[in-house]
């Protein structure tokens, strides 16, 4: 592995990525969304949550947590939701395949930054249970920008991993899709209608993509899944429900040493 400097300052690419993302949040908070991709947010707009848009999806943009559905998780299923047939065994199999697929490992703790190591030597003060993070990524030099996009692609996200897959399998990708119906026939879907869009200014290029195939996906995240163009006429479907959205807070405290928090280390 070669040794890459780190800096303190993201690279030009990402700080353009910083902007944008600062000018989506800009136009969100005055009007729940912009026109290129209408952000989701609750009733009143008190949160609206951001996403970026990319081939491999928010794998690309994601903090790289992985970890197994809890036991209890499955029971819950099963026992509220009607679902049968589904096991934690029966999942390892699937489980191990993907996490060696996505070289999901779990960190060391050495390789926690400052303000983590700060949470983990806390937590073991107070006798609180605390656990090191699985992460799918590779070769990792720790610039902290996971959030963003890993600017060396040591995170193995589905763009660098099963999209590639795909293609060398014969699949086709069409990026820059915007899907506005999802033509359907009793309970099966069987086309999908999507208008184009320029990449280098996101504007309806006045292209239209159909796709028709014996058996259609919605893997388009359950926010947008939710709040797509034809979200009531799937909602039989039940895209996007029972969703949940987890509310992290920031805490700010003082400490005896400098603790460097931004675009330095790994996450954890």
């Amino acid at each position: 592995m070669q040794n890459r400097q780190t800096s303190s300052q993201p690279p030009a690419r990402l700080r353009a990525r910083i902007a944008r993302c600062v000018r989506t949040a800009r136009s969100a908070s005055r009007g729940g969304g912009c026109a290129a991709c209408p952000c989701p947010a609750t009733e009143g707009g008190t949160i609206s949550i951001l996403q970026g848009r990319a081939v491999g999806g928010t794998t690309v943009v994601n903090w790289t947590t992985c970890f197994r559905t809890p036991e209890n998780v499955i029971q819950h299923w099963h026992e509220h939701h009607g679902v049968t047939g589904l096991t934690h065994a029966a999942l390892v199999p699937h489980w191990e395949r993907v996490e060696q697929r996505l070289r999901i490992q779990q960190m060391q703790l050495a390789q926690l930054n400052a303000n983590n190591r700060v949470l983990w030597n806390g937590a073991e003060a107070l006798g609180w249970s605390k656990r090191l993070l699985a992460r799918n990524v590779t070769h990792c030099a720790h610039t902290g920008y996971c959030g963003l996009g890993c600017p060396i692609d040591a995170k193995q996200s589905m763009l660098v991993t099963l999209v590639p897959d795909a293609v060398r399998a014969g699949a086709d990708v069409y990026a820059n899709a915007w899907v506005q119906k999802v033509t359907t026939q009793g309970r099966k879907a069987h086309e999908v209608v999507a208008l184009m869009r320029d990449p280098k200014t996101d504007r309806l290029n006045g292209r239209t993509l159909r796709v028709a195939a014996n058996i259609v996906v919605l893997c388009g995240g359950a926010p947008q899944r939710s709040t797509g163009a034809d979200a009531r006429r799937l909602r039989r479907f039940r895209p996007g429900r029972r969703r949940h959205a987890l509310a992290a807070r920031r805490r700010l405290a003082q400490a005896d040493v400098q603790v460097n928090a931004t675009f330095a280390g790994r996450p954890a």
